[in-house]
């Protein structure tokens, strides 16, 4: 049974402000080593993703393993842990349930399907493989996924409007990262199906186009499954 996306806002810092609508929070720890977990899980009224992104990941940690282990030790008190599946497997406390994630910040694996299988054995709860298409061709292989994958920059910016479990930032820690708004007013991603139809303008620089902006009311509106 198809349910709602998750939204997912990243905080580098336990003060940074989120958009109440979101379904889960994540503190990236690389940012905010000193954050208290525990504490701001238990004020925040969200879920809470504790994530150490290693700085060839896309992060800023690059400390090392074992001051990672010490980061998640002390982020038992989170939802979710977020550790990559080339990590050790005892990186991360047992409770919290596991994102098994991979990222490329190089271009698109050519084995997703073995990767994702590959998360799901490492006991991912939720599998988040990120990587960065240098065409639209190559994000769409991400949606190809059992839980289609995100595409960083610009030609991977449809996938994270159709991703079931998807990231916004107020500043974007990730390229193309959109933000609250973008997902929950411009697209309105709650109200799409699983595979909504897509419409879409070509062009070379197409950034700046308001079609999203004058298309999406109307499809809203008609009740369309479509973005």
């Amino acid at each position: 049974m198809w349910r709602r996306r998750r939204v997912v806002q990243t905080l580098r810092d336990p003060s940074e402000p989120f958009d109440p609508r979101v379904d889960a929070v994540e503190l990236r720890l690389d940012f905010c080593p000193e954050a208290d977990v525990g504490r701001f899980a238990a004020t925040c009224g969200k879920p809470v993703v504790a994530t150490v992104r290693r700085a060839r990941d896309g992060g800023r940690w690059d400390a090392g393993e074992e001051g990672r282990r010490a980061l998640f030790r002390r982020a038992a008190a989170a939802a979710f842990v977020d550790v990559e599946l080339d990590a050790a497997e005892d990186l991360a406390p047992e409770g919290p349930r596991r994102v098994v994630s991979v990222h490329d910040t190089a271009g698109v694996p050519e084995d997703l399907d073995g990767l994702f299988q590959r998360c799901l054995l490492r006991g991912a709860d939720v599998v988040k493989i990120a990587a960065t298409p240098c065409s639209a061709a190559e994000a769409f292989r991400l949606l190809d996924l059992p839980t289609p994958g995100l595409g960083m920059g610009s030609f991977g910016a449809f996938t994270r409007v159709l991703a079931p479990w998807t990231y916004c930032a107020r500043e974007p820690v990730a390229p193309g990262m959109p933000t609250p708004e973008d997902l929950l007013d411009l697209y309105d991603v709650r109200r799409l199906g699983p595979a909504p139809a897509l419409y879409g303008v070509a062009g070379d620089p197409i950034e700046h186009s308001e079609s999203p902006h004058l298309w999406n009311p109307f499809l809203a509106r008609e009740g369309m499954d479509a973005v």
